[in-house]
């Protein structure tokens, strides 16, 4: 499985032993994949007034947030925060 066709990588990075991310366009769109290791994670998400949905991705839960003009899906594997 791949990114949707049209998308090229943009940009690639692989900031520690702890954080990795790529990220790809098409035009003004993109998609946006980064990867932290657990101990590294500490992040807030502002879901006032805009929808959040729980998710299951297997029999792991996430979450997906809907802002104004993007979304980001986040999950736990118990290894890593996606």
């Amino acid at each position: 499985m791949g990114v949707p066709e049209g998308y090229t990588k943009y940009e690639e990075n692989l900031d520690s032993e702890l954080t990795y991310s790529i990220e790809y366009t098409k035009g003004t769109d993109f998609i946006k994949f980064r990867q932290f290791a657990k101990g590294s994670f500490n992040a807030t998400y502002n879901t006032e007034g805009y929808d959040y949905e729980e998710i299951n991705a297997g029999r792991i839960k996430g979450f997906y947030i809907r802002w104004e003009d993007y979304g980001a899906l986040v999950w736990d594997n118990g290894d890593y925060v996606l």
